[in-house]
């Protein structure tokens, strides 16, 4: 008995170790999915940004990053009309849709919100991010708009340049909450490109037939281009820190398999008999000595229920292989199928001793 106290209090605190280092591994890997998430949208602007001035393309490309980074299920680009204070929609995009809408002219037609209207206005008024986890419960939401797509959340992101707001991006999902911290961080990092990229593209296309001002932009876009070397440089330092996570993360996962090999080693090599099942009393694995004390090959007893091994559900006496006679009465019974509901129910059972035949029932 006390065998078995003390290598239940081993398993136990080895099982203990296991799940703090499975735990280690868990949070690594949520902080190495989200960096790496990070890099992929940075990467992916970057490509926009080197490759393309044509706004079209720009402002296709960066609703279809939004689409595929984020849990929005539809995504639009409004732009401040210059002589008005309207806000235009410039591109929508939806999961639905095969590629973005594009609108080449703003027309009145396509006039969404005034500035100070609606969460757009608000955002494109006071320049801060809104999100809205309940689009139904929350008053700041104009519900008189009928919108022919089911809105259940929203982020509306003000773009800013040169501390002057010109646009929002809308994010929404027809669910509720659908929006994480994580979708907030990029939405707010994506918004600062987008801004970048945007009127840089912008200015270019309004500048380029003139020799003077296209040359003035050229230095512009020297200096955007240092910054984007620069921001190169850290998301190498970034890639450095993900393969030392990635690093950590494989001794990690030895440290898991070295555990687990230990415990093993342990349950094979013990002088007592140990059988495991599953939580609705189906066994697993058996070790060497059980399988050497009760006469079994492995293959019998593995899949079987524990019951079939202890056919002792009638009252009598039984002989055991220590010469010893033992009566198996009521409470023995009454104890084993308590013992048999309680790991059904709970998934373990405990500090159970219990009896039973060898295969030649002996």
């Amino acid at each position: 008995m006390n065998k078995n106290t003390s290598l239940s209090s081993e398993v136990e605190k080895l099982t203990k170790e296991r799940n703090l280092l499975v735990k280690l591994l868990e949070e690594s890997n949520l902080k190495l999915e989200e960096k790496t998430r990070g890099f992929s949208l940075i990467t992916r602007i970057g490509d926009i940004i080197e490759n393309s001035f044509d706004i079209d393309s720009i402002c296709r490309n960066f609703a279809n990053i939004i689409i595929e980074e984020t849990n929005a299920e539809n995504c639009s680009l409004l732009l401040k009309d210059s002589n008005s204070e309207k806000l235009l929609l410039k591109v929508a995009c939806g999961v639905r849709h095969k590629k973005p809408t594009f609108f080449e002219e703003l027309k009145k037609s396509n006039v969404i919100f005034s500035v100070g209207e609606g969460i757009a206005g608000r955002v494109a008024l006071k320049g801060e991010t809104i999100l809205i986890n309940d689009v139904k419960n929350d008053k700041r939401f104009d519900h008189s708009r009928k919108s022919h797509i089911p809105i259940g959340s929203l982020i509306c992101c003000p773009l800013v340049s040169l501390n002057k707001i010109f646009g929002v991006i809308n994010m929404s999902s027809s669910q509720t909450h659908a929006f994480s911290q994580d979708d907030m961080r990029a939405i707010t990092m994506f918004s600062t490109f987008v801004s970048s990229v945007f009127c840089n593209a912008s200015t270019y296309n309004a500048l380029k037939n003139s020799e003077d001002k296209l040359q003035k932009k050229a230095k512009e876009l020297i200096k955007a281009n240092k910054n984007l070397k620069k921001a190169y440089n850290e998301l190498a330092t970034t890639q450095e820190q993900l393969k030392m996570q990635i690093e950590e993360r494989r001794l990690v996962e030895d440290n898991l398999r070295e555990t687990k090999d230990h415990l093993s080693n342990l349950i094979e090599s013990s002088i007592d008999c140990i059988m495991v099942s599953d939580r609705t009393g189906n066994i697993s694995r058996v070790n060497k000595y059980f399988l050497d004390l009760l006469g079994y090959k492995e293959k019998e007893v593995i899949g079987k229920h524990v019951m079939e091994c202890t056919p002792m559900m009638e009252e009598g006496i039984y002989e055991c292989t220590t010469g010893e006679m033992l009566r198996i009465g009521k409470e023995f019974i009454e104890d084993a199928n308590a013992m048999i509901s309680h790991l059904i129910n709970e998934g373990k059972a405990t500090n159970w001793e219990t009896y039973y035949f060898r295969k030649d029932k002996k």
